[in-house]
């Protein structure tokens, strides 16, 4: 099952007004060998205008390219991001 070292929580700062900046990048690892130990990211929950992206391989999730973010419309977001194995069955963690 792939674990997070860590709790990832905020607030984490991202600069208004910016197209396409990096938020953090996630970190997951797996002990397992083999594809059962290869980790995958996922956003979730949380992000119901598709404003963010994360790319697939190295947890680094990004605001997408086309959106800028704006505190006015919306002060806060609380993304959920889950890293699963690719073995079968898949085992996750948010």
């Amino acid at each position: 099952t792939p674990t997070f070292p860590r709790a990832y929580e905020g607030p984490i700062d991202v600069t208004e007004g910016q197209l396409g900046p990096r938020v953090l990048t996630l970190l997951a690892t797996d002990q397992d060998s083999g594809l059962n130990g290869q980790v995958e990211y996922s956003i979730t929950g949380g992000d119901i205008l598709n404003q963010f992206t994360i790319s697939p391989m190295d947890g680094e999730l990004r605001v997408r390219k086309d959106v800028e973010l704006d505190r006015e419309s919306i002060a806060f977001y609380n993304i959920t991001v889950t890293a699963r194995d690719l073995g079968t069955p898949s085992l996750n963690s948010s």
